[in-house]
Formats: structure tokens, sequence, C-alpha cells
């Protein structure tokens, strides 16, 4: 390969790469720029239904829940050695 036609190749693999950077920008810019789109300005709006979380949460982590309930009984037990 001579060094002419190896310059044009490096030449063509930065154009191929620049428009591919140009395409994902374009298609960037259509999502984040459709209202109601997986990425644009009305996906902030909605809302999120703060029981789903906890149910979610409390089921994937129970001993979370067994925790708070003895730290709870921990300190009846301990406010009631206290106060006799």
């Amino acid at each position: 390969m001579s060094g002419a036609s190896r310059k044009w190749a490096q030449w063509a693999v930065v154009a191929g790469i620049a428009a591919a950077c140009a395409v994902a920008l374009v298609g960037i810019k259509t999502l984040m720029g459709t209202p109601g789109g997986p990425i644009g300005p009305g996906a902030a709006q909605q809302t999120l239904d703060p029981q789903i979380v906890e149910d979610r949460t409390s089921s994937a982590s129970p001993e979370a829940s067994w925790i708070a309930i003895s730290r709870a009984r921990l300190d009846e037990m301990e406010q009631s050695t206290a106060t006799s």
C-alpha cells in the first residue's frame, strides 16, 4: 500500500467516525427535544407512587424490618430496666 492510498484510508476512517458521531448527536437531540419522550422535557413530570417503592423495598429486604423491630424492643427493655 502506497503512502497516498494509506493517507486516503486514514481520512476515510476519520470521516466515518465523524459521521457516526454526528448521527448520534442528532439522535440524542431528537430524543431530548421531544416532549414526553423517554429522556425529554416531559419525562421529568412523571410521578412516582412512594407506596410502591416501600412495598418493593420491604419485600426485597425483610431483614430491615426485623432490625427496626429489634431496636424498638431493645429500647423498650432499656427503658423498663432503667425505671425499675
